[in-house]
């Protein structure tokens, strides 16, 4: 018998890791297994997209290797191995109020919206500003919980 399939969010600084040699790559990599091996159901917000694209301009990659990357990245969607949600107006006004009530960034508070409204068992994210103690506490009122990357181990299956 096949064990459970949780339901992840990722935040974009899980995906960079993906392609960019940074701290925590070996974490970003078993989730990418992970979702290669069907083992979770993963989310990503639309605004992924237009963030991953800005990580390697910022990171100075060239133009031709970017275009490379993205429609790998676009391919993986296709088949099915991440589901892309579209920010739309109950998204949009659950991140205005995460970012009145917890001064999030505006993209920082669509993909913590993203994850609550996927109804997602686990939000994994790199960044510090989604993994507040206080917004810990709401996510997991909400039944989502906020995952450091390196804490990958206690996700269940």
């Amino acid at each position: 018998m096949k064990g459970y399939k949780p339901k992840i969010t990722l935040d974009t600084s899980v995906i960079v890791k993906w392609f960019r040699k940074e701290d925590d790559r070996e974490y970003a990599l078993i989730i990418r297994e992970w979702i290669t091996e069907d083992s979770v159901e993963a989310v990503v917000s639309t605004i992924t997209l237009t963030e991953l694209a800005r990580a390697l301009m910022k990171a100075k990659w060239k133009k031709a290797d970017i275009y490379e990357l993205l429609e790998l990245f676009d391919d993986i969607i296709r088949l099915g191995g991440i589901n892309l949600i579209h920010v739309d107006d109950l998204i949009a006004q659950n991140a205005q109020k995460l970012i009145v009530e917890h001064n999030l960034y505006s993209a920082d508070a669509v993909h913590t919206s993203t994850a609550i409204l996927t109804d997602s068992d686990y939000f994994i994210s790199a960044d510090k500003h989604h993994l507040k103690k206080k917004l810990g506490d709401v996510l997991r009122d909400l039944g989502v919980e906020a995952v450091p990357l390196s804490g990958i181990s206690s996700i269940k299956f």
